[in-house]
C-alpha cells in the first residue's frame, strides 16, 4: 500500500519489477484513488470559497466521501496483492497434481474480489463527480475532469484484471454472471464519466474567472 513508509516512488519501482505483484489490479486501484483525491480537493477548495457559501454543506459532504473513497481504493492495493497469492501458488504445482484444477478455479475466483470492488468504488466515485459537476468552482472544473479520467481509466484496468480471471474459470452461472455485471458495470460507468469530462471540456472552452 502507499502510505508514508512507501512512496510514489518506490511503489513505481515495484510496479516495474519482474514481480508479478503489484501489477494491473494495483494500478487500476491508485488510478481511482487519484480521481477520488482530486474529487475531494476541488470539493475541499470549493467549501471554502466564500463566492460558494451556500453549497458549503454539499461540498464538505462530497469532499469528505471523496477522501474516504481514495483511502478505501489503497486499501485495495494490498487486497490485490493478497488475492493474487493464491493463484501465483497454483502455477507453481505441477500440471500433474490431482487438485491443480479445483485450486485453479478458487483461486482464480479470490482473485477477482479486489477488481470487482474498485469497480463497486468507482461506481460511487462516478456518483460523487456527477454531483461535484455543477457544484464546484469553475477554477477548479479541469480537475473535476481529470479525476473523470483518471476513474475511467482505473476501472476499465479493473476490468481486465477481472475478465483474465474469469477467463481461467469454467463456464458455470456465477462465471456468467460476474461477467455480466463487470461489463455493465463498465459501459455504464464509460458512458457516464465521458458525459463529464465533455461537460468539462465544453465549460473550459470559454474564459475561465
Amino acid at each position: 500500500m502507499i502510505s508514508d513508509e512507501k512512496t510514489v516512488s518506490s511503489f513505481i519501482r515495484e510496479l516495474a519489477s519482474p514481480s508479478p505483484a503489484p501489477g494491473g489490479g494495483a494500478a487500476a486501484a491508485v488510478a481511482i484513488s487519484l480521481a477520488s483525491a482530486l474529487g475531494s480537493m476541488a470539493a475541499g477548495l470549493t467549501s471554502q470559497n466564500r463566492n460558494y457559501v451556500l453549497l458549503r454543506d454539499e461540498t464538505e459532504r462530497l469532499c469528505s466521501e471523496c477522501e474516504t473513497l481514495s483511502r478505501s481504493l489503497l486499501e485495495c492495493i494490498d487486497r490485490d496483492a493478497e488475492g493474487f497469492l493464491p493463484l501465483a501458488a497454483v502455477y507453481k504445482m505441477s500440471r500433474d497434481s490431482a487438485d491443480r484444477e479445483q485450486k485453479l478455479q478458487q483461486a482464480a475466483r479470490t482473485a477477482c474480489d479486489a477488481p470487482l470492488e474498485m469497480i463497486r468504488l468507482s461506481e460511487k466515485l462516478c456518483l460523487l463527480l456527477e454531483h461535484l459537476l455543477p457544484n464546484c468552482s469553475r477554477s477548479l472544473l479541469s480537475d473535476v475532469g481529470c479525476a473523470a479520467v483518471l476513474c475511467r481509466a482505473g476501472t476499465e484496468c479493473a476490468f481486465m484484471n477481472v475478465a483474465v480471471n474469469l477467463s481461467l474459470m469454467r463456464s458455470s452461472p456465477e462465471t456468467l454472471s460476474l461477467r455480466e455485471q463487470s461489463e455493465a458495470s463498465l459501459s455504464d460507468l464509460t458512458f457516464r464519466l465521458d458525459r463529464i469530462r465533455l461537460a468539462v471540456e465544453e465549460s473550459l472552452k470559454g474564459p475561465v474567472a
